[in-house]
């Protein structure tokens, strides 16, 4: 009997031991491949995004682990359903390194609406193309983003680093939010709000074709969009921008708000104007007290962290395993020693 009971525990001591080696193996998996979850419960694994891409069915969810990754521009890699896409995380640097870089476009086409992109820095472009809706784009460090047309309703780009450009052809009503951003046009029926603008003269349709002129003095107007609550980096009379405002250098909730005395260098934590998109080297956070503190549209700070803030993580809602330990053998008891600690995010 006692035998019987000592061989039973043994068994079940093995089972977990197996399924948690199983748990750990596809962990493992996870850190070292793509992961493609689909809507049945189905998972399969790939060792190139391409693979991953031309694998895509409605519903599935895309876990793409830390690591630099090409992605080709051709047809079979263009999402064509509904799917989330979410990387370890769009900025490497910090005391957690986890960093998924791509190389390519990431192409959004019909069938595509309602998909989430989130923890990942794109070295080229995400490009949102007619009949595409409701889009989520968020925690991501990208050179471009393209939107469309008037059909790209109920996009939102919010929590990111925009290095060059977001476009939406004079059209698309897209929402953008606590971004740090290069030049932003096109946006029509929009909203823009709490983003840093960095305005660059090799994009002028920034500020002379987009609906800026209109958003600031019909910001509540059906027909254009509401900018409120940004800021300006080194604006003056020479950019297009001061024809709506003046010598407005901060874009707020009142017409003008100016740059404290000391220009940008007094108005942020840290600034620094010769690399304002690294942010190690910036940081967007307002010094107490300096013009724009608590005079948002809601009460807060214009700029990166008021309204609903910016994630200095850059990462996606997704658990990670941040401690992993196993022993080598059982003890004297047969027992296995396994530490494991993982963060929610």
């Amino acid at each position: 009997m006692i035998r019987s009971l000592r061989w039973g525990i043994l068994s079940l001591s093995l089972l977990f031991i197996s399924m948690l080696s199983q748990s750990l193996w596809a962990q493992q998996l996870y850190n070292s491949s793509i992961t493609v979850q689909y809507a049945d419960g189905q998972v399969s694994y790939f060792d190139s995004l391409d693979e991953a891409f031309m694998a895509l069915k409605a519903g599935c969810v895309v876990y793409i682990p830390s690591g630099s990754y090409i992605l080709s521009d051709k047809e079979e890699t263009k999402v064509k359903c509904q799917v989330a896409i979410y990387g370890a995380g769009c900025r490497p640097y910090g005391g957690d390194a986890d960093y998924t870089r791509i190389i390519g476009y990431i192409e959004f086409v019909e069938g595509a609406s309602s998909s989430v992109v989130m923890g990942l820095r794109c070295e080229n472009n995400i490009i949102i193309r007619d009949k595409v809706k409701n889009l989520l784009i968020k925690n991501v460090d990208v050179q471009r983003i393209y939107f469309s047309s008037e059909s790209n309703t109920g996009c939102m780009v919010t929590s990111s680093v925009i290095r060059n450009c977001l476009t939406g052809r004079g059209s698309a009503p897209v929402q953008v939010t606590n971004c740090l951003a290069g030049n932003i046009g096109g946006i029509k029926g929009g909203e823009i709000a709490n983003c840093i603008l960095k305005p660059s003269s090799s994009y002028s349709s920034f500020y002379t074709s987009s609906y800026y002129y209109y958003d600031y003095y019909e910001s509540f107007s059906s027909s254009y969009s509401i900018m409120r609550d940004n800021i300006g980096l080194d604006l003056d009379r020479s950019t297009s921008l001061s024809d709506c405002q003046e010598t407005c250098t901060m874009v707020g909730s009142s017409p003008q708000i100016p740059y404290p005395t000391g220009g940008v260098e007094a108005l942020f934590e840290k600034y620094d104007p010769s690399d304002p998109f690294d942010l190690r080297k910036n940081n967007y956070r307002l010094k107490k007290g300096v013009s724009g503190t608590n005079a948002g549209t809601d009460g807060k700070d214009i700029g990166l962290y008021g309204g609903s803030g910016f994630d200095d993580t850059g990462r996606a809602p997704i658990p990670k395993i941040k401690i992993r330990e196993i022993a080598p053998q059982t003890d004297d008891k047969d027992r296995l020693k396994v530490k494991i600690e993982v963060i929610a995010n």
